[in-house]
This record gives structure tokens, sequence and C-alpha cells, in this order.
């Protein structure tokens, strides 16, 4: 696993409390749901992405994928979720790209946000995003353009 620091990746993105993913047009925020369940939205520049309140309802661990541009105008790709229940380690993500690219893959390096969240980032373009838990299960998502 690829696993990081928060803050090797992670820097403070302005006025706000939202942090930047280094080199991405993503940012991201903690904060609070109902019931003061514990939050993460995800921003592509100002607009909001997306909004991950783990629950009890939902037993997905890999809930998003996007791609994007870096900073120095390199595709890059990037996937969230959150931990499965109990567990403090993410899932192994992994990146494919798409028949038409051939079925090159790449593993994502995953930051983990708080206590309950998990980023992973790969460079490059890629279709879908796959995340296979502790115990074999495997989720895919088809990657966001």
């Amino acid at each position: 696993m690829n696993t990081v620091l928060n803050q090797e990746l992670l820097r403070p993105s302005g006025d706000d409390d939202r942090v930047q993913l280094q080199g991405t047009p993503w940012s991201v925020r903690l904060s609070r749901a109902t019931l003061g369940r514990a939050a993460l939205e995800i921003y592509d520049g100002e607009r909001v992405v997306d909004v991950v309140v783990p629950t009890a309802l939902v037993s997905a661990t890999l809930l998003g994928a996007l791609s994007g541009t870096r900073a120095d105008g390199g595709p890059i790709t990037l996937a969230w979720g959150v931990f499965e229940g109990g567990q403090a380690v993410p899932p192994d993500v992994t990146f494919q790209r798409g028949r038409r690219w051939g079925n090159t893959s790449r593993k994502g390096t995953e930051v983990l946000v708080g206590s309950q969240f998990w980023l992973s980032v790969a460079e490059g373009r890629f279709a879908t995003a796959t995340a296979t838990r502790r115990n074999g299960d495997i989720e895919r998502r088809t990657v966001l353009r």
C-alpha cells in the first residue's frame, strides 16, 4: 500500500478550512452532517462535487471517482470513500484505462482524511476505479470527467 500522511499531499487552500490536494484541482473539507456525524466535502475548484457521510444504510466503501487536470496540465484521477466499519485502513485502489487506451492500470496513492475518509490519487486519465476491501470484496466506479 502506498499510504501517505495527510500533510504530504494536502495543504491549506486559503481563507476557509479546506485543504488542497497538491498539484490537483481538488480540495476537501471536513465538516458535520446531521446528528453530529462527520462529513467530507469534495471540491473541484469552487464547485462542490460530493459530500460524503458514513452511514449504516450504505455498505459501499468506494463512493466516487473523478478525472481532472494537474496544475502542470497533465491528467490526474481521484477516487474517494469511507473506511469499512471499524477499520482505519483504506481499501487497495487501482485505476484502469478502458479498452480504447489499452487495459493498463495504476495503483493510487491513498490519503487519509480525518478518521473515517480516504482519497486515492493517480496520475493519468482512467475509465474506472476499483477498490478491493480487506475481506476481498471488490467495488468499481466509472470515473466522471
